[in-house]
C-alpha cells in the first residue's frame, strides 16, 4: 500500500529526473526517453524507475543500460537539488504499458465492424419485440 508520502516523493523524482535527463545527460546511447512512473519503496531508500524509450528492442535497451550507468550520477544531482533526508537509489525499468495499450487499440480497431454489427442486430431485434408487444 502506498502512502501518500511516498506518492508525492514519486512524483517529485520523476519531476525532477525528467528535467535532469533533459537538459544534464548527454549520453549518446541514450535515445529518447520519458520518465512515467517513480515508485519509492516504503522506507524512501529505493525507487523503482519506469521508463518508456522509442524506438526498436536493442534501441531501448541500450537506453537502459545508459541509464543505469548514469544512476550515480543522477542521484548526485537529485540530491543537490531536492531537500530529502536520504535520496533513494534509482533502478531503471521499461515500461511497456504505451505498447500495450497501442495493441488494445489496434484490436478494438480490427474488432470495431463486429461490435457494430451487433448493435445494429440488437437494435433491430429489440424493435422487433417492441412491434410484437404493441400487436
Amino acid at each position: 500500500m502506498t502512502s501518500r508520502r511516498m506518492e508525492q516523493v514519486g512524483d517529485l523524482l520523476r519531476a525532477e529526473l525528467s528535467e535532469l535527463l533533459r537538459r544534464e545527460m548527454h549520453d549518446p546511447r541514450l535515445g529518447f526517453v520519458t520518465i512515467t512512473e517513480v515508485k519509492v519503496s516504503a522506507d524512501l531508500r529505493n525507487a523503482r524507475v519506469n521508463v518508456s524509450c522509442y524506438g526498436d528492442e536493442a534501441a531501448q535497451e541500450e537506453s537502459l543500460r545508459a541509464l543505469h550507468s548514469a544512476s550515480g550520477f543522477l542521484r548526485t544531482l537529485v540530491s543537490k537539488r531536492v531537500r530529502l533526508r536520504t535520496i533513494p537509489h534509482f533502478t531503471f525499468h521499461i515500461d511497456h504499458s504505451m505498447e500495450q495499450a497501442e495493441e488494445i487499440q489496434r484490436t478494438l480497431h480490427t474488432l470495431a465492424p463486429e461490435f457494430a454489427a451487433v448493435a445494429a442486430r440488437e437494435a433491430e431485434e429489440r424493435a422487433q419485440a417492441e412491434r410484437e408487444r404493441a400487436e
